[in-house]
C-alpha cells in the first residue's frame, strides 16, 4: 500500500491500525477513573 502521499491523513491513513490501540488504550484508561 502507497500511504507516502497521504501526508495530511497519515495518522488516519497510515496509522489506522495502532491510532485505533492507542486511542482504545487510552479510552479504557479514560472511562475506568
Amino acid at each position: 500500500m502507497k500511504y507516502e502521499p497521504l501526508r495530511s491523513t497519515d495518522t488516519w491513513g497510515r496509522d489506522t491500525f495502532g491510532h485505533k490501540m492507542l486511542v482504545s488504550y487510552i479510552y479504557s484508561t479514560y472511562i475506568s477513573t
